[in-house]
């Protein structure tokens, strides 16, 4: 099993680069965690909409300002936030803030929950995103 970081470059801008991920063995079906946020919460399509609004106003004109995040989401030290259209809606998108200018895009789905870790979904989403924060801080320590 491998993780393999792409850039999504129709949501990327000059205030930012937006990246997602997939994790796959060599025969695998290789479908981005973003992909799979997409594809299962169609029944929230104008949240979803908004989302994908919000992310390219932030790559082109603002960057990825904390003020757009609820953050520490995951472990001290592992970047992992989530992100929303609005803070009375029920869908999540769960991400690693590298910087004002680099985020990785995971998975989430709806918040039904009073905390990510009581819901199976989104426990899974964000411990996706535990472990590529941890091979990205490894790489990151050892080159």
């Amino acid at each position: 099993m491998f993780t393999k970081l792409y850039h999504i470059e129709k949501l990327s801008g000059r205030k930012g680069s937006i990246y997602s991920f997939y994790k796959a063995d060599e025969h695998a079906k290789r479908v981005s965690a973003f992909t799979n946020f997409i594809e299962q919460n169609g029944s929230y399509q104008d949240q979803v909409i908004n989302i994908l609004k919000m992310l390219r106003s932030m790559s082109s004109k603002t960057g990825f300002s904390d003020t757009f995040f609820r953050l520490n989401e995951g472990r001290p030290g592992d970047n992992i936030c989530a992100f929303n259209d609005d803070p009375d809606a029920y869908l999540r998108v769960y991400c690693i803030k590298i910087t004002e200018k680099i985020f990785i895009i995971g998975n989430g789905g709806p918040k039904t929950t009073r905390t990510w870790n009581e819901d199976e979904k989104l426990s899974k989403a964000v411990h996706e995103l535990m472990s590529v924060s941890a091979v990205l801080q490894h790489k990151l320590n050892t080159g």
